[in-house]
């Protein structure tokens, strides 16, 4: 096939074998790549009650069909697998050039299964495959594990790239996270500790060949008109590479969206600029790092301990600590967010954490001798924390199980505080600017997130939102129905939007602005064409996103999971205060409040938008049918299916 590897590599760490299996056309042409086909994996190899850190979970890699073209962005590699953190069976993406140097060593895929008998590490090499002990790396780091491992690019263009886990992944934390090339990372919710119970300390994979096009003349077309794109922008990509993702810091803080103290309050405007300003990040920031063929490079090279590490989300220096903690300035930010990353640490899930636990003590409700620590809101407490949750002593013994066991640890009156959903603390405040990133909190498997596009910064017209949902491959009736009544209904933008995140991830695109800005609908549909030969337009591969989302959520309704667990917290409902006023939960464009009640209607226009049983989320069989999916599901027989 062109634009494809033509391979899935199966590894069973438990019994040591190796073995290829042809991907199908049948495969590629129903769920694209990426992220689609790993979904299908999922459904065919995850047994319905596995337990995530069971040897039978698999891990699921997935390299879409634009990766290692001449597409520009094309670089994201899909990782799924049953999370310990959410018990969902979700996907995280990473950046680096895992997916690069996957496609240039003869797979599209990699489906690791098993436990191995000792630390072990996987390598592929140019289609060979060889389980490799890694005894000697138990105890390094994340990055001292990739540094220990990756080496040098090989002679003749061979691309060499890491995932690797830290202490965090090798003790089972359940929201723990593995590093790529030392610059990205797979996602939020245990895909560390899944590594980690299969006693897998790193996967290494290195490729020299190449992908055949369909047909290259109109490929390198499409690239040239990319690139005029690209340079019609090139101050805005100046600008990103620049600061990265820190550049939208300023447009939060205006809205109230930099939060602290369990999300009770937020930073005005002027604290946020006094101690994270762009002058004072340039300082510490080396210089700006990225993936393969990336025109605006997002990540940094940053000054700690007096050396220079790479950090894959900076802004989490500011959201997490700088901004979030009373004692911290932005170099300690960084220093807190290197020591978290290092060891695989889910620094948004540390965060709130460590704000749950100060507001229980303020409250009386939680003792310090049971905790182990004292909870402050100061960088000592972070530290400490840190090494309570290694080590598994105190609160870090239930906080490695998830907010489920803390939960359970500090009592049911003190849970009413807690800020989480699906197990995963939030990075998005929906009082201060309900788009679908917030939205998304609810619908996502995983809890992370909604898809981050437009509505990530507030303040934007209903006429600029009309035009990307066009430009994302909606119909005129399909941008109509999102503002029908002459309100902005967020459940359906989000269902539309969700559906774009999803065919760049089956793409292997970048979501980030400095290259999704490039791309629309019509251009995703015209290379993906051009470079696998298989001839689709808009509403085809619409279709095959729609696809992708509904078998995901069958696997998810098969593991129990329904509407019921889409679940807004309390404190959605309280006032978040903010510049001495008292903001509630209302509209992307602050027009009307959002209750509970409010809530639960969105939740039901999202899921009749998206073919399921509007009291249950469960997949209508006439859905399923409408989109090629002849599936059997058996539900569980607690849950009113509407198969």
């Amino acid at each position: 096939m062109f634009g494809y590897a033509g391979w899935i590599l199966f590894v069973d760490l438990s019994e040591g074998r190796v073995q290829r299996r042809a991907l199908s056309e049948d495969a590629a042409k129903g769920f694209i790549g990426g992220l689609g086909v790993n979904v299908k994996l999922a459904y065919d190899l995850i047994k319905p009650g596995t337990h995530p850190l069971e040897p039978d979970n698999p891990i699921i890699m997935g390299a879409g069909p634009l990766i290692a073209t001449p597409a520009i962005g094309a670089v994201k590699v899909a990782a799924t697998t049953k999370l310990p953190a959410t018990g969902t069976v979700a996907t995280g993406t990473a950046g680096g050039y895992f997916g690069y140097a996957l496609k240039r060593a003869g797979y599209d895929h990699l489906v690791v299964t098993g436990r191995a008998e000792n630390p072990t590490y996987l390598e592929v090499v140019d289609g060979e495959a060889d389980l490799k002990d890694a005894r000697h790396l138990i105890g390094l780091d994340a990055y001292q594990t990739v540094n220990a491992l990756k080496g040098k690019r090989e002679a003749g263009g061979s691309v060499r790239s890491v995932v690797s886990i830290g202490k965090a992944g090798e003790r089972l934390l359940s929201w723990s996270i593995c590093l790529v090339d030392n610059v990205s990372h797979l996602g939020r919710g245990g895909m560390g500790a899944v590594m980690g119970s299969k006693n897998l300390k790193a996967v290494v994979v290195q490729g020299s060949g190449s992908i055949p096009l369909a047909h290259p003349d109109r490929v390198e077309s499409l690239t040239k008109e990319l690139a005029a794109r690209a340079r019609a922008k090139l101050g805005f990509i100046r600008n990103l590479t620049r600061f990265g993702v820190w550049i939208g810091l300023e447009n939060w803080a205006k809205a109230g969206m930099v939060t602290r103290r369990n999300f009770r309050e937020a930073r005005s405007e002027e604290e946020v600029e006094k101690l994270c300003s762009r002058e004072e990040f340039l300082k510490l920031k080396v210089k700006s790092v990225g993936c393969p063929k990336c025109p605006g490079p997002c990540k940094g090279l940053f000054k700690v301990n007096g050396g220079e590490v790479a950090l894959p989300e900076p802004l989490n220096v500011a959201i997490c600590f700088t901004a979030r903690l009373n004692d911290c300035p932005l170099k300690e930010g960084v220093k807190l967010l290197y020591e978290a990353t290092r060891h695989g640490i889910d620094c948004l899930n540390l965060a709130g954490l460590l704000d749950f636990l100060a507001e229980l003590s303020e409250k009386g409700l939680v003792e310090e001798a049971k905790l182990g620590f004292k909870p402050e809101l100061t960088v000592k407490a972070v530290l400490e924390l840190v090494n309570l949750l290694i080590e598994r002593r105190g609160i870090g013994r239930a906080a490695a199980e998830g907010w489920t066991a803390i939960l359970k640890e500090v009592g049911v009156e003190a849970g009413r505080y807690a800020v989480e959903f699906k197990g995963l603390s939030p990075i998005f405040e929906a009082r201060a600017n309900f788009g679908a990133e917030s939205f998304g909190h609810l619908v996502n498997p995983r809890g992370h997130e909604g898809p981050v596009q437009l509505t990530v910064i507030p303040g934007r017209s209903a006429d600029e939102l009309r035009r990307y949902l066009a430009r994302v491959g909606c119909s005129r009736e399909e941008v109509e129905g999102v503002f029908a009544g002459g309100r902005f209904n967020v459940a359906l933008y989000t269902k539309h939007v969700e559906d774009w995140k999803y065919l760049l991830d089956c793409l292997g695109l970048c979501r980030r602005e400095s290259i999704v800005v490039f791309y629309d609908a019509e251009t995703c549909a015209k290379l993906y064409s051009a470079v696998t030969g298989f001839e689709a337009d808009v509403r085809r591969l619409k279709n095959s996103a729609e696809r992708v989302w509904l078998l995901e959520r069958l696997i998810n309704v098969r593991e129990g999971f329904t509407r019921s667990n889409d679940k807004a917290p309390k404190r959605w409902f309280e006032p978040l205060t903010f510049n001495g006023l008292k903001l509630g939960l209302s509209d992307y464009f602050k027009t009307v409040q959002v209750s509970r009640s409010d809530i639960e209607k969105l939740l039901s226009d999202y899921y009749a938008a998206r073919g399921c049983d509007i009291e249950t989320g469960v997949p209508l069989k006439e859905s399923l049918l409408k989109l090629g999916l002849n599936v059997e599901l058996n539900v569980p027989t607690y849950i009113s299916s509407g198969v």
